[in-house]
């Protein structure tokens, strides 16, 4: 679901995405950009319109153990996705994050799903779910969740409140990587983006719960457009500030 999208900052960030890496691509729709031997960035392309807008997500490989965070914006590309690392890398991903209640983070849950991975999620990014008729993670946590992933951790956050009700961020210690998701804007985006589910209130509290957490980032993934570092949370924060001043 796509409400109140800045068409202009989306277009703003398909054409600048691929500026920092050359994607590999999977599909029309799908494409990859590698952070580390360890750390896959993967782009879905979500249909709105005449216009594509892309989507993160976040492969994390530890060993021959993979996660993935947020699915791909539906069960094909989702199956696209999983068969590339089975094929390509001999990775199977076993285990699948939502960090909220949209299409762009569990639009592909259902194909994960039939593919065999098992899904962690918010409590409350269950219930959402269950309520827009999307298909359900299978297992929740109340508000922090540590998972294994080979020989490495990666820790599941609820900070508050924010683009959504539910919006959490993963955190991986190892690579020193923050998927921020949707709660964070890239700093092409001009806008909030679609807050037609947000919390307006909470988000400038959200983000400086997570500033706080989280001070040593190297780099930080937003749910559309380009990565950065510690400057998104920032630019985030500026752009409520302006957002609240309007």
């Amino acid at each position: 679901m796509i409400k109140n999208i800045l068409v202009p900052a989306l277009i703003l960030c398909t054409q600048l995405l691929f500026s920092q890496h050359e994607p590999i691509v999977i599909s029309e729709n799908l494409q990859l950009i590698k952070l580390s031997d360890n750390a896959y960035v993967h782009i879905s392309f979500l249909a709105f319109g005449s216009q594509r807008f892309p989507c993160n997500g976040l492969v994390f490989i530890s060993n021959d153990n993979a996660v993935m965070i947020d699915t791909p914006v539906n069960d094909s590309l989702a199956g696209q996705l999983i068969s590339w690392f089975a094929n390509n890398m001999n990775i199977f991903i076993e285990t699948v994050i939502p960090t909220h209640w949209h299409v762009d983070c569990l639009g592909g849950l259902k194909g994960a799903h039939q593919a065999g991975l098992q899904s962690y999620a918010l409590e409350l990014t269950k219930q959402l779910a269950m309520e827009h008729n999307y298909t359900a993670p299978q297992i929740t946590f109340a508000d922090s969740l540590t998972l294994q992933v080979g020989e490495k951790e990666i820790q599941c956050y609820f900070p508050g409140g924010g683009h959504t009700l539910d919006n959490i961020v993963v955190w991986i210690p190892s690579e020193k990587i923050l998927y921020g998701g949707c709660l964070v804007r890239a700093a092409q985006a001009r806008g909030l983006g679609n807050t037609a589910d947000a919390d307006l209130e909470a988000w400038p509290a959200t983000m400086k719960n997570v500033k706080e957490k989280f001070p040593d980032a190297r780099i930080v993934i937003p749910g559309h457009g380009n990565y950065g570092g510690m400057e998104l949370l920032d630019h985030t924060c500026d752009l409520l500030m302006q957002n609240t001043t309007e």
